[in-house]
């Protein structure tokens, strides 16, 4: 039997023969294409021992994070005893979240400005009231991409997608997307521009107008019953307060 070549990326070894019998076919796993060939290819014959893996240091950039663990020498699943290896990956990760600090949250927000809690809670404030029209939403068939573009044309506007988008600083494919999804519902209409022959300009159907007027009532109660218990003009200062904080993200 001929001895067989390992192709590796650094070159080639020095050809060993490992068997007297026949050798089994096998395929070239590879990440590149057929043509081009692989970054290895390796004959394994019958009765063949598995590879060995040789460990080799490494040099680490000094901008490069540090490491927080040591790396362990992993056994190659796919030629050692998988048993060894779950029980010897289990017992690491323990250890990894055993040695982690317990972080009090409360305690960590206190050793932080005001300027930085007021950004927590707006994001904090912004995902609960997500979470709470989804739910109203819901029952109406509708997303909050919806809702946003039937205000935006509430009650009687026309506007382009192109403006809409605008409007909302988002892209102008997400809006189209979402504005014939509502024109498929009945809940938008068409209408020729007079300044544009292919933009056509947006306007809410008689359904529409329904569907949103519901919207807004349900959201006038829930709004009631949030800030019921604060004063009109604590309400206001925040209001003149956000509006600040966005014009000079915005600038």
């Amino acid at each position: 039997m001929l001895p067989y070549l390992v192709l590796l990326r650094a070159g080639f070894t020095v050809p060993r023969a490992v068997t007297s019998r026949a050798v089994r076919s096998y395929r070239t796993f590879s990440p590149l294409p057929a043509k081009a060939g692989g970054l290895f290819s390796v004959a394994l014959s019958v009765g063949s021992r598995p590879p060995g893996v040789t460990w080799r240091p490494v040099r680490r950039s000094p901008d490069f994070p540090p490491q927080r663990t040591a790396a362990a020498a992993w056994p190659t699943p796919a030629f050692s005893d998988r048993a060894v290896y779950r029980k010897k990956l289990t017992s690491h990760l323990s250890n990894t979240h055993n040695d982690k600090p317990v972080v009090n949250f409360a305690t960590t927000m206190k050793t932080y400005s005001d300027a930085y809690k007021v950004t927590w809670l707006v994001r904090r404030l912004f995902r609960a009231m997500t979470a709470m029209a989804d739910e109203y939403l819901r029952d109406a068939g509708l997303t909050a991409a919806d809702r946003a573009v039937m205000e935006s044309l509430f009650p009687h506007e026309s506007r382009t997608v192109p403006a809409i988008a605008r409007h909302y600083e988002v892209s102008r494919q997400h809006v189209q997307a979402t504005a014939n999804r509502l024109l498929d519902q009945g809940l938008l209409r068409c209408e020729a521009n007079p300044h544009h022959k292919r933009s056509v300009l947006l306007r809410l159907s008689r359904a529409g107008r329904a569907v949103f007027r519901d919207l807004r009532r349900r959201e006038g109660a829930l709004l009631d019953a949030v800030f019921a218990d604060i004063e009109i003009a604590d309400i206001a200062v925040t209001r003149r307060t956000l509006e600040k904080i966005l014009a000079r993200v915005r600038s």
